[in-house]
Protein backbone atom coordinates (compact mmCIF):
# COMPACT_ATOMS: atom_id res chain seq x y z
CA UNK A 1 0.00 0.00 0.00
CA UNK A 2 1.51 3.41 -0.64
CA UNK A 3 1.11 6.33 0.97
CA UNK A 4 -0.08 9.91 -1.07
CA UNK A 5 2.27 12.58 0.19
CA UNK A 6 0.55 15.76 0.02
CA UNK A 7 2.26 18.37 -1.83
CA UNK A 8 2.35 21.94 -0.61
CA UNK A 9 4.19 23.68 -3.56
CA UNK A 10 2.43 25.28 -6.66
CA UNK A 11 3.46 24.38 -10.26
CA UNK A 12 3.39 28.45 -10.78
CA UNK A 13 5.13 29.32 -7.29
CA UNK A 14 6.00 32.88 -8.61
CA UNK A 15 1.88 33.27 -10.10
CA UNK A 16 3.03 34.04 -13.43
CA UNK A 17 -0.04 34.98 -16.13
CA UNK A 18 0.82 32.59 -18.67
CA UNK A 19 -1.67 34.57 -20.71
CA UNK A 20 0.82 37.29 -20.71
CA UNK A 21 3.75 35.85 -20.73
CA UNK A 22 3.11 32.96 -23.50
CA UNK A 23 -0.14 34.20 -24.85
CA UNK A 24 0.33 31.76 -27.89
CA UNK A 25 0.92 28.83 -25.59
CA UNK A 26 -1.49 25.89 -25.43
CA UNK A 27 -2.80 26.88 -21.83
CA UNK A 28 -3.44 30.78 -22.61
CA UNK A 29 -6.15 29.21 -25.42
CA UNK A 30 -7.70 27.23 -22.62
CA UNK A 31 -8.14 30.43 -20.67
CA UNK A 32 -9.55 32.26 -23.42
CA UNK A 33 -12.48 29.16 -23.89
CA UNK A 34 -13.47 29.48 -20.50
CA UNK A 35 -13.86 33.19 -20.89
CA UNK A 36 -16.19 32.83 -24.61
CA UNK A 37 -17.70 29.74 -22.37
CA UNK A 38 -18.63 32.38 -19.89
CA UNK A 39 -19.98 35.10 -21.98
CA UNK A 40 -22.10 32.39 -24.09
CA UNK A 41 -23.87 31.00 -20.78
CA UNK A 42 -24.70 34.49 -20.14
CA UNK A 43 -25.62 35.76 -23.17
CA UNK A 44 -28.14 38.00 -22.29
CA UNK A 45 -26.71 39.94 -19.67
CA UNK A 46 -22.81 40.21 -19.94
CA UNK A 47 -20.53 39.00 -17.05
CA UNK A 48 -20.16 41.64 -14.73
CA UNK A 49 -18.39 39.23 -11.85
CA UNK A 50 -16.83 36.06 -11.93
CA UNK A 51 -16.41 34.32 -8.63
CA UNK A 52 -13.33 31.65 -8.52
CA UNK A 53 -13.67 28.83 -5.66
CA UNK A 54 -13.29 25.35 -4.91
CA UNK A 55 -13.04 23.16 -1.84
CA UNK A 56 -9.70 22.73 -1.31
CA UNK A 57 -6.03 24.82 -0.86
CA UNK A 58 -3.96 24.34 -3.83
CA UNK A 59 -6.45 23.56 -7.14
CA UNK A 60 -5.11 26.58 -8.95
CA UNK A 61 -8.11 29.26 -7.53
CA UNK A 62 -5.53 32.37 -8.07
CA UNK A 63 -3.98 30.96 -11.43
CA UNK A 64 -7.08 31.17 -13.17
CA UNK A 65 -8.26 33.95 -11.47
CA UNK A 66 -4.89 35.37 -12.47
CA UNK A 67 -4.99 34.57 -16.04
CA UNK A 68 -8.99 34.38 -16.51
CA UNK A 69 -8.82 38.42 -15.47
CA UNK A 70 -5.88 38.59 -18.08
CA UNK A 71 -7.84 37.43 -20.98
CA UNK A 72 -10.80 40.12 -20.04
CA UNK A 73 -7.84 42.82 -20.27
CA UNK A 74 -6.65 42.20 -23.41
CA UNK A 75 -9.73 42.41 -24.93
CA UNK A 76 -9.55 46.36 -23.01
CA UNK A 77 -12.63 45.45 -20.59
CA UNK A 78 -12.04 47.32 -17.63
CA UNK A 79 -11.15 44.18 -14.81
CA UNK A 80 -11.13 44.73 -10.71
CA UNK A 81 -9.64 41.67 -9.52
CA UNK A 82 -10.04 41.27 -5.63
CA UNK A 83 -8.27 38.76 -2.99
CA UNK A 84 -10.87 37.73 -0.74
CA UNK A 85 -8.37 34.32 -0.07
CA UNK A 86 -8.32 36.58 3.82
CA UNK A 87 -5.80 33.84 5.29
CA UNK A 88 -3.48 32.62 2.47
CA UNK A 89 -3.50 35.78 -0.08
CA UNK A 90 -1.56 35.45 -3.10
CA UNK A 91 -2.86 37.79 -5.55
CA UNK A 92 -0.24 40.41 -4.64
CA UNK A 93 2.34 37.86 -5.90
CA UNK A 94 1.60 38.35 -9.42
CA UNK A 95 1.89 41.61 -9.43
CA UNK A 96 5.31 42.51 -7.49
CA UNK A 97 3.85 44.15 -4.73
CA UNK A 98 3.59 43.86 -0.95
CA UNK A 99 0.75 43.01 0.79
CA UNK A 100 0.74 45.79 3.05
CA UNK A 101 -1.63 46.67 5.86
CA UNK A 102 -4.10 48.91 5.63
CA UNK A 103 -4.63 49.21 2.18
CA UNK A 104 -6.44 46.35 1.13
CA UNK A 105 -10.24 44.81 0.87
CA UNK A 106 -9.99 44.59 4.68
CA UNK A 107 -9.45 47.75 5.12
CA UNK A 108 -11.72 48.75 2.69
CA UNK A 109 -14.29 46.53 4.26
CA UNK A 110 -13.18 48.05 7.58
CA UNK A 111 -14.03 51.37 6.55
CA UNK A 112 -10.26 52.14 6.94
CA UNK A 113 -9.43 53.60 3.33
CA UNK A 114 -11.50 54.79 0.67
CA UNK A 115 -12.31 52.25 -2.36
CA UNK A 116 -9.21 54.40 -4.35
CA UNK A 117 -6.44 54.09 -1.82
CA UNK A 118 -7.10 50.58 -1.54
CA UNK A 119 -7.28 49.44 -6.02
CA UNK A 120 -4.18 49.47 -7.38
CA UNK A 121 -3.33 49.01 -10.93
CA UNK A 122 -1.30 47.35 -12.86
CA UNK A 123 0.90 47.17 -16.12
CA UNK A 124 -1.38 44.62 -17.36
CA UNK A 125 -4.94 46.48 -17.24
CA UNK A 126 -5.65 44.92 -14.37
CA UNK A 127 -6.86 46.65 -11.57
CA UNK A 128 -6.77 44.65 -7.97
CA UNK A 129 -7.45 44.89 -4.13
CA UNK A 130 -4.88 42.66 -2.50
CA UNK A 131 -5.79 41.34 0.89
CA UNK A 132 -4.65 44.19 3.16
CA UNK A 133 -4.67 43.65 6.91
CA UNK A 134 -4.55 40.07 8.60
CA UNK A 135 -7.89 39.56 10.24
CA UNK A 136 -8.16 36.71 13.48
CA UNK A 137 -12.14 36.19 11.64
CA UNK A 138 -12.17 36.62 8.23
CA UNK A 139 -15.96 35.42 8.12
CA UNK A 140 -17.14 37.58 10.50
CA UNK A 141 -15.74 40.92 8.56
CA UNK A 142 -17.17 39.15 5.37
Amino acid sequence: MSKKIKSTTTSNPNYKIITIEKPDAIASEAYRRIKIGLEFANVDNGVHVVQVTSAVQGEGKTIVALNLAATYAEDNQKVLLVDLDLRRPKIHRAFKVQNKDGTGITDLLAGKVTKEEAIKHSEYGIDFINRGTKTNYPTSLL
